[in-house]
């Protein structure tokens, strides 16, 4: 019987194999390495876009931050202008107040039958603001109402020959709608005048009376010539 000894191709065969699969093995490393490569290029190009994109992101933001405090510092300004205006207004509509009043009191003077002795204004001073009170919630915030300005007082003192006089006196007052509350505080009294010796002394009436002082009409703004100008010719366009 013949024997063959196949130990040798067993053995190369053996080292085929391995060396087959380290083949393999390194392949693959290869590819695996080239993967990773590839994938770290296009990461770095991520990233490095994304690095770009926040700096304009950040320029733009600075950018934008400088215009928005030019805009905050013209609302300031804006603000200012607006109470200079309405001080202006009110002064404007205070001194037509102060004008209707004296001429209203002229005019609603007895001729040679009543004189005035002194007139003085008085304006209430400003209430003390109580602290707000502190709520949890905060989105529950109400806009503070406007309160109207309480009136102005006035004192008027002066001396008739008798009750009718001031009677009228005060009718005049009343029709004018300036004055209010004219009957409300008024104190009459006798007053005595001397004279010569040849002549017997005169007795006149004296009053002092309170009054309240109708508050002046808000000057109404006229609407700017430009922009009626561009509202009439919008309208004309769409017509």
């Amino acid at each position: 019987m013949i024997r063959i000894n196949l130990l040798p191709f067993r053995a190369a065969r053996k080292k085929e194999n391995i060396r087959q699969t380290v083949s393999i093995f390194l392949l693959l490393l290869v590819l695996v390495l080239i993967g990773l490569g590839w994938y770290h290029v296009v990461l770095s190009r991520e990233i490095n876009k994304l690095k770009e994109e926040i700096e304009f992101t950040k320029t733009e933001v600075t950018k934008y931050n400088k215009i928005a405090a030019e805009v905050e510092e013209i609302k300031k300004k804006l603000a200012v202008l607006n109470k200079r205006l309405d001080v202006i207004n009110q002064l404007d509509a205070n001194r037509d107040s102060a004008f209707k009043m004296l001429d209203m009191l002229a005019n609603s003077i007895i001729e040679k039958r009543m004189w005035l002795t002194g007139f003085e204004t008085t304006e209430p001073k400003p209430a003390a603001k109580a602290a707000p009170k502190k709520t949890a919630a905060k989105d529950d915030k109400k806009p503070e109402e406007k309160k109207e300005k309480p009136p102005v007082t006035a004192k008027i003192e002066g001396i008739a020959l008798d009750e009718k006089t001031i009677s009228d006196f005060m009718e005049k007052l009343k029709s004018g709608k300036l004055f209010t509350d004219v009957d409300q505080q008024i104190k009459v009294e006798q007053k005595g005048f001397k004279q010569d010796k040849t002549k017997p002394d005169v007795y006149l009436k004296g009053f002092t009376m309170r009054c309240t002082i109708a508050p002046p009409k808000p000057v109404q703004k006229e609407p700017d010539k430009d922009k009626k100008d561009k509202a009439d010719k919008s309208k004309a366009d769409k017509k």
